[in-house]
């Protein structure tokens, strides 16, 4: 009599977790089923590169601040240094030298004539030219001490 009960035990026991176990794995797909009816999955594309454009301003003329087409170029008289730095004298670009545009010191915003320069410090750093503009003959011989 034990037998049968511990029998009968053991297969009710059996079939209890049976029950369980297929109902916890259709709850699981319920839910699954309601998750992805509310939120529906997109998958994303891969990732595209992306280009990284430069923006390059048109290069500008100390003296009238016109822009320089393609071609022309300021007129300067370099004089060379030791330690790699440079001493500029800045006439200008053909369209104040040659023409009537109005020439001002970027400095002291003074008014200058056809024959005056401006003088600049330029080094070279990183494969650019770097230039610092002392100013006018009237404003630079403050500024350029390190001549």
């Amino acid at each position: 009599m034990e037998l049968v009960l511990t029998t009968i035990g053991v297969v009710l026991l059996c079939l209890g977790l049976y029950v369980l176990r297929n109902r916890v794995k259709r709850l699981g797909r319920e839910t699954r089923l309601s998750r992805t009816a509310e939120e529906p999955r997109i998958c994303k594309p891969a990732a595209a590169p992306v280009k990284i454009v430069k923006i390059v301003k048109p290069p500008r003329c100390p003296v009238c601040s016109s822009i320089l087409n393609h071609g022309e170029r300021v007129k300067s008289i370099a004089i060379s240094f030791a330690n790699g730095e440079k001493l500029l004298h800045i006439s200008g670009c053909p369209h104040c030298l040659y023409r009537e545009e109005k020439r001002t010191c970027p400095v002291c915003s003074a008014e200058i004539t056809r024959d005056e320069i401006l003088t600049a410090k330029m080094t070279i750093q990183d494969g650019k030219n770097n230039v610092k503009i002392f100013g006018c003959s009237h404003c630079a011989g403050k500024a350029a001490s390190w001549m």
